[in-house]
């Protein structure tokens, strides 16, 4: 298996980590809250949790897709790590607020959990570019 799918098939299990833990978080609000009509809180609750996903996978897309455009194995490798890095970012921005329950911090916090990331993942992105440009610059065709 080379990097590229390889890179394809990690962010996509990371996505869909993401995605689950978005349906946990709404299930958890709704057995918390007790409203009268069930269908427009499940209904909500699904739509804001495909709002949270699409404001914080995009750094794994982004991943996903510079992965494809890449075809050195160094770039590979550094998307690779950029995805990890984000996912253990992530991680601990969920543990930190599943621990320490905020109300409406917890859903601020989804929403920008994508863009808190940006200055570590925009050098990683340029980085990874730079190097896949080098790599075809310098490559003997």
């Amino acid at each position: 298996m080379n990097l590229q799918k390889l890179n394809l098939l990690i962010n996509c299990c990371l996505i869909l980590c993401q995605v689950v833990c978005f349906f946990v978080y709404a299930l958890c609000n709704f057995v918390r809250q007790q409203h009268d009509n069930i269908f427009i809180l499940v209904v909500s609750m699904v739509f804001f949790s495909v709002y949270l996903i699409i404001h914080s996978t995009f750094p794994l897309f982004i991943s996903m897709l510079l992965s494809q455009k890449t075809k050195s194995s160094i770039p590979q490798i550094i998307l690779l790590a950029s995805s990890f890095l984000y996912m253990v970012w992530f991680v601990w921005v969920v543990y930190d607020l599943f621990t320490h329950p905020d109300g409406v911090g917890f859903a601020v916090a989804f929403v920008c959990v994508g863009m808190y990331s940006l200055p570590i993942m925009l050098p990683l992105w340029f980085i990874s570019g730079y190097y896949d440009k080098w790599f075809k610059k310098n490559s003997r065709i």
